[in-house]
């Protein structure tokens, strides 16, 4: 169903292992501007035992923006970032701009091992300091703390494996050389060498593609500086400019 509301509509895509309370600060700042949709993402939450498979997370988005009234501004973290780029390259139509950040293309080393390591580390997420030290690592603030240790607590070890083995296997969609709209790709400095490389060739791929670095930050620094990704947002999608707490890469 089409809204009458007046606002660009916004959709964000939340990370691996988050949810959409990852995002309750941003759109508590964006809500002026936007209209705001943040929908939960298979393998995650209420969804946990649903698999994560790419072309279905895709038909689903589209169908979900579809309903909502069309096209958006299409935003996201990691998973969600991946997934904003899979969106852009199969359903241009439904996608106003982009700005992704964190989104790997070049696969995870040794996924398999590293699922397996991860194995001993499950059993410790239910324990209170081990899931408040995991939440510190990954800049949950204090507010959204509750939500994020019952997203944790759900999370099982095949909904783990599922969504990690398809960002591994994601790789950029032939399909952004056409992409025709404003493009942000974005990574932290402190990020892993895969997706330091990911984000000049993804930006190389979009004919309108730009490449960016966050200084001093690592993966999650929507988290870590919340304002700066509002900045980017808002000056981004309504005015196509790039804030200069964005650095070159």
């Amino acid at each position: 169903m089409a809204s009458n509301d007046s606002r660009p509509t916004l959709l964000l895509l939340h990370g691996g292992g988050l949810g959409p309370w990852s995002y309750n600060r941003h759109v508590s700042a964006l809500a002026s501007d936007f209209r705001c949709l943040v929908p939960l993402l298979a393998s995650h939450g209420s969804r946990v035992h649903e698999p994560f498979v790419w072309h279905e997370a895709v038909k689903e988005l589209a169908a979900y923006l579809e309903s909502e009234g069309g096209p958006a501004y299409v935003t996201g973290l990691s998973l969600g970032g991946q997934l904003g780029l899979a969106l852009a390259a199969e359903r241009p139509d439904l996608v106003c701009g982009l700005f992704v950040t964190g989104a790997n293309t070049n696969g995870i080393p040794m996924v398999g091992a590293t699922m397996k390591v991860m194995r001993p580390f499950m059993r410790l997420k239910n324990i209170a300091w081990f899931s408040r030290l995991n939440a510190k690592q990954m800049s949950v603030p204090p507010k959204e703390l509750a939500a994020f240790l019952e997203g944790s607590r759900g999370l099982t070890m095949q909904a783990m494996r599922s969504f990690l083995q398809a960002s591994s296997d994601f790789r950029a969609p032939d399909g952004l050389r056409q992409f025709d709209k404003a493009a942000l790709v974005v990574r932290g400095e402190k990020e892993s060498g895969v997706i330091k490389r990911s984000v000049p060739e993804v930006a190389a791929m979009i004919p309108a593609g730009h490449g960016r670095m966050v200084p001093k930050l690592s993966h999650p620094w929507p988290l870590q500086n919340p304002g700066l990704f509002v900045e980017v947002c808002r000056r981004w999608f309504l005015d196509g400019v790039i804030p200069d707490g964005l650095v070159s890469i």
